[in-house]
């Protein structure tokens, strides 16, 4: 499926920008939970959210990010944002 290879590119990236935010140098796995085990606070989200935004050239609101609990959740919120975009071009 086209979104699963998309996906397979995204969350390296999505992991990469995790990592510079937080300094972790622990395992980051799709279930993990940024608040709870990357200790990611409501200005460490903005932060996020402006490294999503330059990383994949998209916008993102805050408010769509703040209900993002894991990494996971972090990759299919920019999978659906990039397939949205594609959508809309056509």
């Amino acid at each position: 499926m086209v979104n699963d290879a998309l996906q397979e590119t995204i969350y390296p990236r999505v992991v990469a920008i995790l990592r510079c935010q937080v300094d972790e140098d622990d395992e980051i796995r799709s279930d993990t939970d940024l608040l709870t085990d990357l200790g990611i606070d409501s200005i460490g989200q903005v932060e996020i959210c402006l490294a999503l935004e330059k990383e994949f050239g998209l916008r993102f609101s805050i408010a769509e990010l703040r209900v993002c609990t894991t990494v996971d959740e972090v990759v299919q919120l920019v999978v659906h944002t990039i397939a949205g975009k594609e959508a809309a071009s056509k």
